[in-house]
């Protein structure tokens, strides 16, 4: 048993993801969010840890003006701050620092504003992820490229250098397309 990360009742509890924010919640609160099913994982290809991904994937971030959003929001409806802060169950002195931008919006604040708005204060973040092997192939065809182009250029005629590097880059192209298979 643990206790609900928004109402703090003790009981079974389930992971969900409320606005990009991994939270335990009762049955009643899980509503709020969406269930995760089993963790992200990211396939490495049986690779080791030398050549684990560097993960950039971070979805969401908070948006640039998010405290002028709640403000325009909070105008928009007619309430004072005291009025908006009752209404979220949040002290007045906290709201006025999130419209000033002095407070760092936690997800359980984050989610109720967003809720009682209907709106994301939140945009999408580059989401790509790099291989540490790939970055090492993409070196090794710099690096016989330039050398191809240094026989060429200087025209050395040895034609059996050049036959084992044009090999050696097919055989990295083949390694390649294995890997994004």
């Amino acid at each position: 048993m643990e206790e609900c990360e928004i109402c703090g009742k003790y009981t079974k509890t389930i992971k969900c993801n409320i606005n990009s924010g991994v939270v335990n919640l009762c049955q009643n609160c899980a509503k709020m969010g969406e269930e995760i099913k089993q963790p992200k994982k990211i396939i490495q290809n049986n690779l080791d840890e030398e050549n684990e991904l560097f993960d950039l994937d971070t979805e969401e971030e908070l948006a640039d003006d998010w405290n002028k959003i709640i403000q325009k929001k909070r105008d928009a409806l007619g309430l004072t701050i005291k009025q908006l802060a009752e209404k979220l169950n949040i002290r007045e002195s906290v709201m006025k620092k999130i419209e000033s931008r002095n407070f760092t919006l936690d997800d359980l604040t984050k989610s109720k504003i967003e809720k009682f708005f209907k709106i994301k204060l939140t945009k999408k973040k580059a989401n790509f992820a790099i291989n540490k092997m790939m970055v090492l192939l993409l070196a090794m065809i710099t690096l016989a490229i330039i050398v191809i182009l240094i026989i060429f250029f200087f025209d050395t005629g040895k034609d059996m250098v050049k036959d084992n590097i044009f090999s050696f880059i097919s055989n990295i192209f083949s390694f390649i397309s294995t890997i994004e298979e």
